[in-house]
């Protein structure tokens, strides 16, 4: 369209002077559109690299975006995790506490246990001491007395069967156990024999109901005074009892009811009869007693 108009210019002259300067007028003006056209090629030019660039902007503006969210992502499930650990470490150290608490509590509990046994145990020493003494005085005008006697051998028993149970069944035996919790050793002073709840339970031998306890350690306790045999005071007690049969003072032959079995007493674990043999006031495993 421009050429066309330069040439239609350049022949529209009147004259070669006009000619010449119609001529001239085109090359300057086409020149001059080249100008143009060249400054609008050049501008596309640049806006082309701008929009190029502006693109590459947005695609690092996207892409970093995106690396920041995936880094706020992580720092987020990281900052969960953390707390979710510390609320399980707070909870173990609070679970810890607790068994600490719970670990003190029973050692304080066995201590006083252990106190209170002691003290009774040491009561009845002095109970004992005191009767075997006077035994003793009057047992002295008669004949003179010696050691402890030996334990039966096992064909010959000094006491009938005292459980309802027969044979005769012993689920703990005498001797030194150690306490769990205080780890000390103390003595189980008799033998556990089977005896359901509430069954019979008969004297040993012939003998004065001496006393009628309830303790801590053994619960409901009969006592029973068996005199001088073979030179030494014997006696039999029956623990964790569930009720009393006789009263303090009565006579009472072997295989008499004096009582019926339990779990009374703070150290008892079930229905049981937890019987003991005293001689001269001291413990002795009763078992071959009992011609086991």
């Amino acid at each position: 369209m421009g050429q066309v108009s330069s040439l239609s210019a350049v022949l529209g002259a009147s004259d070669l002077e006009d000619f010449v300067a119609r001529v001239g007028q085109t090359s300057a003006a086409q020149r001059a559109q080249a100008q143009v056209l060249d400054r609008v090629q050049a501008a596309a030019a640049v806006d082309r690299n701008s929009q190029a660039r502006l693109a590459a902007v947005r695609d690092r503006v996207d892409l970093l975006k995106k690396d920041a969210d995936q880094q706020v992502a992580v720092a987020v499930e990281a900052r969960t995790a953390a707390g979710v650990a510390k609320d399980e470490v707070d909870r173990l150290v609070a679970v810890q506490a607790a068994k600490q608490t719970a670990v003190e509590g029973k050692i304080a509990e066995a201590r006083a246990e252990q106190a209170q046994l002691d003290a009774e145990q040491a009561q009845l020493n002095k109970e004992l001491a005191g009767i075997i003494a006077q035994q003793a005085a009057q047992a002295a005008a008669q004949r003179p007395t010696s050691s402890t006697p030996a334990a039966p051998a096992r064909s010959g028993a000094w006491f009938v069967n005292p459980t309802a149970n027969n044979p005769i069944v012993v689920t703990s035996p005498y001797g030194m156990r150690l306490q769990p919790i205080l780890k000390i050793w103390r003595l189980h002073a008799g033998i556990d024999l089977v005896d359901r709840c509430n069954q019979p339970v008969y004297a040993g031998r012939d003998g004065t109901v001496l006393k009628l306890q309830t303790i801590y350690g053994d619960g409901n306790r009969v006592m029973i005074d068996h005199g001088w045999v073979n030179g030494a005071s014997l006696m039999t007690a029956y623990n964790h009892l569930n009720t009393f049969a006789v009263s303090p003072g009565q006579s009472v032959r072997a295989g008499q009811l004096i009582g019926y079995a339990g779990m009374t007493g703070g150290v008892s674990t079930g229905c049981h009869l937890d019987f003991q043999v005293y001689i001269n006031g001291s413990t002795v495993d009763p078992a071959p007693y009992l011609g086991l």
